[in-house]
């Protein structure tokens, strides 16, 4: 036997619409973010070492591509684990102007291959950034950004290397001076 629904059980509270509709809008930006994130290509991340002493800084590097944009070939190079004031100052560099964000991309992105119109070089300038085309930007700018989401979510995965199994420390050891005995 089925019930009458109570009008005061059936219509939702003006704070439970709200929230009913915060979680909606919330999954609704969630499946658009992962859609722009199906935009973006995988790309190889890779760990290059810095450093003098025993103890190397792991720069994480993300090989960030254009083929599909039809730039076929070309590359940059995004940095994915600056320390903190490096990442600070590039977010910093957005709000205080053009040259500025454009000083701390060339930090950011270390390596590129793009060429001009005249098939040179792009300069790895300031002024260098007038020569690259709009779309390659923003590909710079998304595939780091979506790249390092994708890390975070698969923090063993793409950017991590795997710990120096036992071999690998006794060999660092060899090299820096270390008997490896206590």
């Amino acid at each position: 036997m089925a019930k009458a629904k109570d009008a005061k059980t059936t219509e939702p509270a003006p704070a439970e619409a709200q929230q009913s509709g915060g979680l909606e809008a919330g999954l609704q930006a969630l499946q658009a973010m992962q859609q722009a994130r199906a935009d973006i290509p995988e790309f190889e991340v890779r760990t290059d070492y810095v450093g003098d002493g025993p103890t190397k800084f792991p720069k994480k590097l993300a090989r960030i591509t254009f083929d599909d944009l039809g730039y076929t070939g070309w590359w940059c190079d995004g940095w994915l684990n600056p320390p903190l004031t490096i990442a600070k100052q590039w977010d910093e560099s957005m709000a205080e102007g053009e040259d500025e964000t454009r000083r701390m991309a060339l930090v950011i992105f270390p390596g590129w291959n793009f060429v001009t119109q005249e098939g040179g070089p792009v300069a790895r300038t300031v002024e260098g950034f007038d020569d690259v085309p709009q779309e390659v930007f923003y590909r710079m700018l998304r595939g780091r950004i979506v790249t390092i989401s994708r890390a975070a979510q698969n923090p063993f995965e793409a950017t991590s290397s795997p710990p120096p199994n036992r071999e690998q420390k006794r060999a660092a050891a060899r090299r820096n001076g270390a008997t490896g005995r206590r």
